[in-house]
């Protein structure tokens, strides 16, 4: 009886807390759409945004709105705007839009050539992680566009995969690139490493 409860109790908080983040991105959502040329976005740009989180402050009564750029429903690494509402009105941003984005991708395609998996091994061989054995898939994510990994023994998580357009040269080009991120056992580092999608090249590396 009481293992039926706990697991009750937890259903319905996993169910409230659903619902409160529903809300929230509702919210958000409307508040973007309504201020939108206040905030200096264009129709084009509001087809072009993610919603990666809002909550609202209670002590200062803001809402606060995390906007992250996309491009063909894929994220760019690092362009975050922070939006703040109160009353009804746009009372702080923060952050910034790489302009005309289409043209900077020069057409590449969303669709990556080179697989997650690839990606993953590239990322250890830069790393100068050795493995034994190649990842297998444990869950997959936005339309398998994030891949979760298995630890592989070299890893203290599992090791993911995220599909995201990466800005070069000042935003002046944007290259697409699988994210991986890897804690590796021996060593106390976090690594970001995005690995072009079309070549296997190292885009950049972050620890």
């Amino acid at each position: 009886m009481k293992k039926k409860l706990t697991t009750l109790l937890l259903f319905s908080f996993v169910l409230i807390a659903a619902k409160a983040q529903t809300t929230n991105q509702i919210i958000a959502q409307e508040l973007v759409e309504k201020h939108k040329t206040t905030i200096g976005l264009t129709e084009n740009d509001l087809q072009n945004i993610i919603i990666s989180d809002s909550y609202l402050d209670k002590i200062s009564g803001v809402r606060l709105v995390y906007l992250q750029q996309s491009y063909l429903d894929l994220p760019v690494y690092n362009q975050i705007q922070v939006l703040g509402f109160k009353d009804d009105k746009v009372v702080s941003q923060s952050g910034g839009r790489i302009p005309s984005i289409d043209k900077k991708t020069k057409n590449v395609s969303s669709i990556p050539t080179i697989t997650a998996q690839t990606a993953v091994l590239t990322a250890l061989q830069d790393r100068k992680v050795s493995y034994s054995r190649e990842p297998y898939v444990i869950g997959s994510e936005k339309n398998g566009r994030y891949i979760i990994f298995d630890n592989m023994d070299v890893s203290r998580e599992n090791i993911t995969a995220e599909l995201m357009w990466v800005p070069l040269n000042d935003g002046k080009q944007l290259v697409l690139a699988w994210q991986i991120y890897i804690i590796p056992i021996n060593t106390s580092d976090y690594w970001m490493v995005r690995v072009n999608a079309s070549d296997k090249s190292i885009v950049s590396v972050n620890n």
